[in-house]
């Protein structure tokens, strides 16, 4: 999922299933795991909620391409 912040920066946003821990508790972990993580080749965490079905979601920087793409061209370039 992606949406615009209100300076018009794409964003991110991770939406994590309930599970059978606290979503809000999950959001909270992973968020501050993230946060505080500080390196050029790591996403930045902006905001963690939950939403109203009780869903965790963490709003992130968005990446330059999809990963699914990358892995892919990656394989191929390997050999795999």
């Amino acid at each position: 999922m992606r949406c615009s912040l209100h300076n018009k920066e794409e964003v991110a946003m991770k939406v994590l299933r309930r599970s059978k821990g606290n979503p809000i508790d999950e959001a909270n972990n992973e968020a501050s795991i993230m946060k505080d993580l500080k390196h050029q080749n790591i996403i930045k965490c902006y905001d963690a909620f939950v939403n109203r079905d009780g869903e965790a979601v963490i709003v992130m920087e968005r990446g330059e391409r999809p990963l699914l793409a990358y892995l892919r061209e990656r394989y191929v370039r390997e050999g795999r």
